[in-house]
């Protein structure tokens, strides 16, 4: 999130930036205004690649208050090695046409080991079920490989498995 001191009595309509970041280890993948200081406005404008990220927004209320003025969602590199760092370093940001003059502060993303395992958050569901086939569904928290276990007693003793990274899975099982 890009987060603000009180901008009460400032008289910002208007905001721009540009953020950059090292993108073998980051991608920027949305910009929402959702509970921020800029939801009134709308939806920000924002164009994202080649490892920056620009966001424009406006208003015809001025901002006020503290907190939240946009949020970024980034995904980590698939080949992004723990311990590797990234800038996250404003270009340019200017509220208005320059007035008032924007303080910025300049950080750093390190890559940690994710320890928690991913939880299902919906299902497992079964569907479709036919007298030769069924479709099984579950969601998880966090993108994550799929693996379903089953067969005809306790012991299952089949597996499917899907290596890509999803947040909604879903098998097919026929036979």
């Amino acid at each position: 999130a890009i987060a603000s001191s009180d901008l009460t009595g400032t008289e910002i309509y208007s905001f721009d930036f540009k953020l950059i970041y090292d993108q073998s280890i980051l991608n920027a993948t949305s910009v929402s205004s959702s509970g921020s200081l800029v939801s009134k406005w709308g939806s920000p404008t924002f164009n994202i690649g080649n490892g920056e990220v620009r966001v424009s927004a406006g208003g015809t209320h001025p901002l006020s208050g503290s907190g939240t003025l946009v949020k970024i969602t980034f995904r980590v590199a698939q080949n992004a090695q723990v311990g590797s760092t990234s800038p996250l370093a404003f270009a340019s940001f200017m509220f208005n046409e320059g007035t008032p003059q924007a303080t910025v502060h300049n950080g750093t993303f390190t890559v940690i080991l994710d320890t928690a395992p991913p939880v299902i958050t919906v299902g497992p569901q079964v569907s479709s079920v036919t007298s030769r086939s069924a479709v099984i569904t579950w969601r998880t928290d966090e993108p994550a490989t799929s693996v379903l276990d089953y067969g005809e007693t306790t012991g299952y003793g089949q597996q499917l498995s899907d290596a890509s990274l999803v947040t909604n899975h879903s098998f097919t099982l026929t036979g």
